[in-house]
């Protein structure tokens, strides 16, 4: 079951309890804080991800299409 943005709202006092706790934090404006924090580090190490693929994509692009072109002209010699 996929939670929507209404049904994170709606968990049990006892449920951020919970949580909190195994996170050591005390209150509830510390615990959304550190959910943020894990979110934004997560958006991050995301990003660095795709970007990394985006630089590499070129290059593994021209190898596939010289690849290709290669394959591609010797089934036509035979």
């Amino acid at each position: 079951m996929v939670l929507g943005s209404r049904d994170r709202t709606s968990l049990l006092p006892e449920a951020n309890a919970d949580l909190g706790s195994l996170l050591g934090c005390k209150t509830r404006p510390e615990l959304v804080k550190l959910i943020q924090i894990a979110s934004l580090s997560c958006y991050r190490l995301y990003n660095k991800g795709q970007t990394m693929i985006h630089a590499f994509f070129p290059k593994i692009q021209t190898q596939l299409r010289s690849e290709c072109t290669v394959k591609g002209s010797l089934a036509h010699r035979k």
